[in-house]
């Protein structure tokens, strides 16, 4: 049943052109200026972005997109829509499409732009756009396998690139920051100046960052939604957003990778070697390439062990909890004891554990193929391989949000605060902990961090950037005085340390202190110092404790992306 609701969502952009609720040819031919602004808003960012009124909120864009999620939420009928349409128009004239006829219109274009790639019911192996059958079962064709929604949509990068680079804002931002490219950004890292610069330096030429992920839609099932979502890495990071392109949109259970990626790897080929060609305002033509960037995939903290990690399908590699699970290097771990069960550690070994390649990993990719089981975690060969330009292991950057917001940041905060460990030194007892909520309440955060500080008590309920302004604004003053200076008086600190230098420095002082001790002064100290270091040798994370495995990649990482 839930399958279908893709196909109901593809059907509703589909229009119905024969005349009805009202609507004759002879008043569709007459289309005044309103109505055919409505007809080509979703191929025109400046009408799209228009406010329906002076002064308001939302653009028509957005109100025809709010209109058809409630049209899909209360199953609203034709003659429904039509009152609906009619209703908002009273209270702001020319705010919306005056019949069902012209709100269908509205979509036509945008539908046109989907393409229909299909996949076998049976295997789930890639078909194309064109249905021929895979597997033998004479029972299913084109239709039935439409109807059942096996298939994925499919909205081309060509197309939405030059509709892009014909926006005169767009284009203008882009030329902009490329000539003002700052520190700090994706453009001062070691992989973008080594591997991109000089491509992007060419005129016009621009790189993607794509992530992949999926999104629930169902409490009751397990059908999701899973976008590829490309990103123009040279527009100012902050409106990167706004100018977002969804390529392929996957709705059911969870994709076979190589089938999902096969169509945007296929053109993210043709783009970098051959490029789009396109005419700005003046008509002059211009010829664009484009290249990969970086792969953005979540990878689950271990508080949320339930979630399969979208960085493990999409790189063909076994997850942190299995056999070689670390992505970025080869260390095997070992299975402990947990509680009643058993969990996997990457325990800390006097012998660095060899760091991954993408040469390396093509090898063990084909390897895989021919002994039909993994080796050193990798499962088969990514489509990402594929990818002109692409590193499979250093263009997958350490997922901060994770790894650090949601991973050991709250996991650190629940030991403190675990009245199992109260008899220890670093336990906060429940009056230190109103304390510390007292003032939390009363700060008052600048712009940049968007959410109110709450307190610890509500902590189960914090989100990502939460824990982050805790992490990075609001730990060192509150916990400086019950917590830090237990054993900060023992080690000097300077800023100025190096991550390397600091690493060596605490690993001399760990005997002296349980291993909580020492952790926690390197996650709020090391960590917050030495992000933005100058120099982070990549060896250096090999002296930090498994725990903090992942976390402490993200400093070397830093500077590689």
């Amino acid at each position: 049943m839930h399958r279908t609701s893709l196909t109901l969502i593809f059907n509703l952009t589909q229009p119905d052109l024969t005349p009805g609720d009202g609507t004759n040819e002879t008043e569709s031919a007459e289309m005044d200026d309103d109505e055919q602004s409505f007809t080509n808003i979703f191929n025109n960012p400046e009408i799209q972005e228009q406010s329906i009124y002076s002064g308001a909120s939302i653009n028509r864009g957005q109100l025809l997109c709010l209109i058809l999620a409630f049209i899909l939420k209360y199953n609203i009928s034709g003659s429904g829509l039509k009152d609906l349409l009619d209703f908002l128009n009273i209270v702001a004239p020319g705010c919306a499409p005056t019949s069902k006829y012209y709100f269908d219109k509205s979509f036509f274009n945008l539908a046109k732009q989907f393409e229909i790639h299909h996949y076998c019911k049976i295997c789930s192996q890639y078909i194309g756009k064109l249905f021929t059958p895979c597997c033998s079962d004479g029972n299913v064709d084109e239709r039935v396998n439409t109807n059942e929604g096996y298939y994925f949509l499919v909205m081309p990068l060509r197309q939405q690139l030059k509709e892009l680079f014909k926006n005169t804002t767009f284009y203008k931002f882009l030329n902009d920051n490329k000539t003002n490219m700052g520190m700090g950004d994706i453009y001062s890292g070691s992989m973008y100046t080594s591997k991109l610069k000089t491509f992007v330096d060419t005129l016009d030429n621009i790189s993607l960052s794509f992530n992949i992920d999926g999104a629930s839609v169902f409490k009751s099932s397990n059908y999701s939604i899973w976008p590829i979502i490309c990103t123009v890495n040279e527009l100012p990071s902050t409106i990167r957003g706004k100018y977002a392109i969804l390529h392929s949109l996957w709705f059911g259970s969870k994709p076979e990778m190589p089938t999902l990626l096969r169509p945007f790897v296929k053109e993210l080929q043709d783009l970098f070697t051959e490029g789009f060609s396109w005419h700005d305002n003046t008509g002059h033509k211009h010829n664009t390439k484009v290249a990969p960037g970086v792969c953005i995939c979540d990878a689950p903290a271990r508080d949320l062990p339930s979630r399969r990690s979208a960085r493990a399908m999409v790189q063909e590699m076994k997850q942190f909890n299995g056999r070689y699970g670390c992505g970025f290097c080869l260390h095997m771990g070992e299975i402990v004891p947990k509680g009643k069960g058993f969990t996997r550690v990457y325990p800390h070994s006097t012998e660095y554990p060899q760091l991954r390649t993408h040469d390396q990993t093509t090898n063990q990719a084909s390897a895989a193929i021919q002994s039909d089981t993994d080796v050193n975690g990798v499962k088969g060969p990514s489509q990402l391989l594929l990818l002109p330009n692409f590193d499979i292991i250093k263009h997958f950057v350490p997922e901060y949000m994770h790894s650090v917001c949601l991973g050991v940041t709250k996991q650190f905060v629940r030991i403190w605060c675990d009245s199992k460990n109260s008899a220890l030194p670093f336990y906060l007892q429940p009056k230190v902990i109103q304390q510390i909520d007292s003032s939390l309440l009363t700060i008052h955060p600048p712009h940049e961090v968007k959410r109110c500080p709450r307190s610890l008590s509500e902590r189960h309920f914090w989100k990502a950037s939460e824990w982050r302004a805790f992490l990075l604004f609001y730990s060192p003053i509150l916990l400086k005085t019950v917590l830090f200076c237990l054993y900060v008086a023992e080690v000097e600190i300077s800023p100025k340390q190096d991550y390397f230098s600091l690493a060596t420095l605490f690993a001399e002082h760990m005997s002296a202190h349980t291993p909580f001790t020492y952790m926690h002064i390197l996650l709020f100290y090391a960590l917050l110092l030495c992000t933005h270091s100058s120099t982070v040798p990549p060896s250096g994370r090999h002296n930090i404790p498994p725990l903090l495995e992942r976390l402490c990649m993200v400093p070397s990482d830093y500077h590689k992306t």
